[in-house]
């Protein structure tokens, strides 16, 4: 459609029905314009100069140039619906038609003005959702491995290229350099100058640094405020040192935003492959130590190479410190919770439960950098459970409250094939005295292709305690419908990398729209994630998303931090209102914690 007009163009040799109907055509309130061509080739000839949102095509009692016409609409990818209008058709040519993916076969008898715009508005508004999803996924391709503020690689993406460099550098028996970058003072000026301000100063960083470095080198951004590069060729010491240099070069000049000046310094952390590291996750962890050496100097910038020295905790293999972890309570591994807001009551309703690790030598680890030990290692069960236990345990703490909030438990592939997980789950249910109705596993759609038989009956034994199953990253996976009809799924979690641009993108937007719709056509509860404006936020309430969550309302946050956000947030239950734990509560909690059994 173009500036209200609905184009269409029509095929008929002679006298037809449709110099009669298409006129008079009226589409959604827009204007219908037709073009009339006589053949199938001079279609061909318009649809390469002309932009129609469908074709009516008279075939009298002929099919073949229909055929024919739809499947070199097919060939050149032209995603423009055919209708076509026939004249004393046998019926299985009409069959034969429409599987050969013509949109709908009418014949000249029954054509109606009606029923030939509802056939029009069916046939495009598929054709329309169809383009949407493959431009959609093109971009969710790009998204789910690029930061969307920077246009940057993101985290994911980096340590996949590191992982390649690494085993290209043991091939070539070659070195493999590591530089990480952090901002100094960016909290205090997205702080102080808001972060539309922060924003643009990381865009200008971003360009700035893209310049300074070799196209055969990888930049990214992998946190809020730090950035990453892999310097696969010419690795050494005194090369590294210089790419760091020229980084510096680039930013020693002002930023200009919106009349301010900003002067920034940085903290650069180096590592080299096999020098200090042979694996992309320890050899991370010797770069940021590096650049957190750097906060010791009083310098506007500074560079600091790995040290050698056997006190250096990532000298020790991190899967070790792991294992120490999950043996020491919450102390190191914590779970945060993020809200979830249910649209049509505009109250939270329930959280989401996400680990984080705090090292003792090494402070934040990433969940990308220790998820995957996990899984090699054999521990992903533990970790599982541990994070199921001690939520179950902070929801008895609210549960005592009188905040009654659901709460969400990822579950990995390799768990997902746990035939135990049922029992362990109940027995933690029992022991924590939850409702099971009130709890919700959350499984990927990857997790259920692994092994489709062990993942549904693990599934069916969760089904059988009462609690809730959810797909989560739903709509980039690979779930068969037939799989989820089978299975007992609840609700499915639209991925954020759909929902996150659909404020600005209408094949987002139309993205969302169809999955939502899909969901409520199988019975099933929506939740959308990655919300992050209130345009989004806005959207799906109108497109009757029954569930949101994301930073627009609220990051993951430290249970105690959420007791505040659940008195002070609009999204907050009104029993919030009587939460205001005492230390002395406070501490009952922490002991609830540590005293679980799991």
């Amino acid at each position: 459609m173009i500036k209200g007009r609905f184009q269409v163009l029509t095929i008929a040799k002679g006298a037809s029905v449709l110099d009669n109907v298409a006129p008079r055509l009226s589409i959604s309130g827009a204007r219908v314009v037709t073009e009339r061509v006589t053949s199938a080739e001079e279609a061909a000839i318009a649809l390469d100069v002309g932009d129609y949102d469908c074709i009516l095509f008279d075939v009298g009692s002929d099919p073949a140039p229909a055929k024919e016409l739809q499947a070199s609409l097919l060939d050149s990818k032209k995603k423009v619906p055919l209708l076509v209008i026939s004249d004393r058709l046998a019926s299985n040519d009409m069959v034969d038609l429409l599987r050969s993916d013509i949109a709908d076969c009418i014949n000249s008898d029954e054509l109606k003005i009606d029923r030939l715009v509802r056939a029009i508005w069916n046939a495009t508004r598929a054709s329309r959702t169809e383009r949407a999803l493959d431009m959609a996924e093109s971009q969710r391709s790009f998204n789910a491995l690029h930061d969307g503020l920077t246009g940057l690689p993101n985290r994911s993406l980096f340590f996949d290229r590191l992982d390649q460099a690494i085993t290209f550098a043991e091939r070539q028996r070659e070195p493999v350099a590591l530089l990480t970058l952090n901002i100094n003072g960016f909290n205090r000026i997205n702080g102080e100058m808001g972060h539309k301000i922060g924003d643009i100063l990381l865009q200008q960083l971003a360009d700035r640094m893209k310049t300074a470095l070799r196209r055969s080198d990888t930049l990214a951004r992998i946190g809020d405020d730090e950035f990453a590069g892999i310097l696969p060729t010419g690795a050494t010491n005194k090369g590294a040192e210089k790419a760091a240099r020229k980084l510096i070069n680039a930013l020693e000049v002002p930023f200009e935003i919106n009349d301010h000046s900003f002067t920034i310094g940085v903290r650069i952390g180096l590592a080299f492959y096999p020098q200090h590291a042979t694996c992309a996750s320890d050899l991370m962890i010797r770069a940021e130590n590096a650049m957190r050496d750097g906060r010791r100097t009083n310098s506007r910038f500074a560079i600091n190479i790995a040290g050698d020295g056997a006190h250096e905790a990532s000298n020790r293999p991190l899967v070790e410190d792991l294992r120490r972890a999950l043996n020491d309570g919450d102390r190191q591994l914590f779970v945060t919770f993020q809200p979830k807001i249910d649209l049509r009551k505009g109250r939270v309703d329930g959280v989401e439960a996400l680990v984080r690790w705090r090292h003792p030598a090494r402070g934040l680890v990433f969940p990308d950098a220790f998820i995957p030990l996990a899984e090699d290692a054999g521990l992903i069960d533990r970790l599982t459970l541990h994070v199921l236990n001690h939520s179950l345990a902070q929801q008895a703490a609210w549960r005592a409250e009188g905040i009654d909030l659901s709460i969400a438990v990822n579950v990995s592939a390799k768990t997902l094939q746990n035939p135990r997980l049922p029992l362990h789950a109940k027995n933690m249910i029992e022991a924590w005295s939850a409702d099971p109705s009130r709890v919700i596993f959350e499984i990927t759609e990857s997790a259920i292709i692994l092994d489709v038989e062990r993942a549904t009956a693990t599934l069916q034994g969760l089904d059988r305690l009462g609690v809730g199953i959810s797909i989560d990253d739903f709509g980039t996976g690979y779930t068969c419908l037939s799989y989820i009809r089978r299975l007992p799924v609840e609700e499915i979690k639209v991925d954020k990398s759909f929902v996150m641009g659909m404020s600005k993108s209408p094949d987002d937007w139309v993205i969302v729209s169809s999955l939502i719709e899909l969901g409520h056509n199988l019975g099933l509860s929506v939740v959308a994630e990655g919300v992050e404006d209130a345009r989004t936020l806005a959207a799906l309430t109108e497109l009757g998303c029954d569930v949101a969550q994301g930073y627009h309302m609220s990051r993951p946050l430290p249970a105690d931090d959420l007791v505040g956000w659940l008195v002070n947030s609009p999204w907050g239950p009104e029993s919030a209102l009587r939460l205001r734990p005492s230390a002395k509560e406070s501490d009952n909690v922490h002991q609830l914690h540590l005293t679980a059994g799991s």
